[in-house]
């Protein structure tokens, strides 16, 4: 029995013309050594070492640590005991901001959509 990965790196896959995604390729067992290596360069992870820290996905996971902290400055200069369930809400969506690529986009997206609705609440209730 072999061991495979599979995989859709962001350079080596091609995107599924019915989905839109990357899809996944197999990688056999040589993979290993590399996936080694990436395990022992984690020091270099937020440096401008990372050779993955440039990428879209991560200046929007950047991005996204920035507008929670907007978010949870509106929620506390306007908490009530009235709006403690929202200001609950709030600090929970990045738990639903989960996946990959596509996948996350999309939990970003409804997260960010209710995040705006929080914020509205608070400033208009």
């Amino acid at each position: 029995m072999r061991l495979h990965y599979h995989l859709a790196p962001p350079l080596l896959s091609r995107v599924d013309p019915r989905t839109g995604r990357a899809r996944k390729r197999s990688f056999g067992p040589w993979l290993e050594p590399v996936l080694a290596l990436l395990a022992r360069c984690r020091r270099v992870r937020g440096s401008w070492l990372d050779p993955f820290g440039y990428s879209a996905e991560r200046r929007l996971e950047r991005r996204l640590i920035v507008d929670y902290e907007r978010w949870l400055d509106a929620a506390t200069a306007g908490l009530t005991a009235q709006r403690h369930a929202l200001a609950v809400e709030l600090a929970a969506l990045p738990a639903q901001m989960r996946g990959f690529g596509p996948v996350k986009a999309a939990n970003v997206a409804v997260a960010q959509r209710r995040a705006a609705e929080i914020v509205a609440a608070f400033g208009t209730a």
